[in-house]
């Protein structure tokens, strides 16, 4: 096997288990398994991005310096539970994106609101305290704002 396979297929593996891991710990410190992981192309995540040009640039000047094809990309993300009456398997901040040898963590405020548009709760810095019963029934969009990456 070339060394170009071998770091190919090594990448994958990491990502794999990364995305593992993600899934892992939104289990674990989950309330009542209201959010677990979950993957998502890289491009929906760049769709989110858009919203900060500035954002979306750095990000595709990473995937151009890492020569990788960004429709090969999986990012991992927090997925909505079942709880969540109208949002159960949305994923939400943060988005993790392994982009060649690098690991991003893109995060921001999360705004969850309700069939009329008005915000009925604000998750930021991942402070979700204000999530009730009451906000799993009556949310029926997830709105970011502030969107960021984490310092590597």
């Amino acid at each position: 096997m070339h060394q170009t396979e071998w770091r190919g297929d090594e990448a994958r593996a990491r990502r794999r288990l990364r995305i593992a891991a993600i899934a892992l710990g939104a289990w674990l410190f989950s309330a009542a398994g209201a959010v677990a992981g979950g993957s998502l192309p890289f491009s929906d995540v760049l769709e989110h991005a858009r919203a900060v040009p500035a954002l979306a640039e750095q990000l595709e000047a990473m995937v151009a310096q890492e020569k990788v094809d960004p429709a090969e990309l999986v990012c991992g993300a927090t997925r909505l539970g079942n709880q969540w009456r109208h949002l159960g398997g949305e994923r939400v901040l943060p988005f993790e994106c392994e982009i060649g040898a690098r690991t991003v963590v893109i995060d921001g405020v999360i705004e969850f609101l309700d069939a009329k548009g008005k915000v009925i709760v604000t998750v930021a810095n991942g402070d979700a305290t204000g999530i009730t019963k009451a906000v799993f029934s009556n949310a029926t969009a997830v709105r970011f704002s502030d969107l960021h990456l984490k310092p590597e």
